[in-house]
């Protein structure tokens, strides 16, 4: 009789310990749609990195870049990203002028529209969006960005096709909030 009480019991420890390693999903993994765009817009300064290939090959450095998200819905953004730390006035060592008197040639700004920002916890996440543009020399190509945005840090990389057809390019941008737009 003590040894079926015994047996009982270490039956009914092993039946509650498993459920100790049984996890319930949290809410917070869920991706939610909605409103989120306000959530992420502002400026944020940050740092091109390119791939070593593309450092070695075309000569790239990593470079530092503002980063510019604006709400253009409720839960649309567009993104802007253009070099910094050039004198004002002063435009690839030129002493040219922009209309605005800020040196920076609306060429070295790149913006893409119509970013869906969605939430997953804590961290605002931008929807894959297809890119498409021309290199210098009028060749079509197409990238896809994605990234996030989690404590007022942003992400962002550029998936593209390089020079050769069957070479990937994968650009990061990363950045800190400077200020709320």
């Amino acid at each position: 009789m003590m040894m079926k009480k015994n047996l009982l019991f270490v039956l009914a420890l092993l039946v509650s310990m498993s459920f100790i390693f049984v996890s319930c999903k949290d809410k917070n993994d869920d991706v939610v749609e909605g409103a989120f765009a306000a959530d992420v817009a502002g400026t944020y300064v940050g740092t091109i990195k390119y791939p070593a290939a593309a450092k070695l090959a075309a000569g790239m450095e990593d470079e530092d870049v503002e980063i510019l998200v604006e709400k253009t819905g409720e839960s649309t953004v567009s993104i802007s990203y253009l070099p910094i730390g050039e004198e004002e006035g002063e435009v690839d060592g030129n002493e040219d002028e922009n209309q605005d008197g800020t040196g920076v040639e609306e060429a070295d700004k790149e913006t893409i529209e119509n970013i869906v920002v969605k939430k997953q916890g804590n961290k605002y996440i931008f929807a894959e969006t297809t890119v498409e543009d021309k290199d210098d020399e009028g060749k079509s190509y197409k990238s896809v960005l994605s990234g996030y945005v989690v404590d007022k840090k942003i992400t962002l990389t550029l998936k593209g096709m390089g020079t050769e057809e069957s070479e990937t390019i994968s650009i990061t941008i990363e950045g800190t909030l400077k200020e709320n737009n």
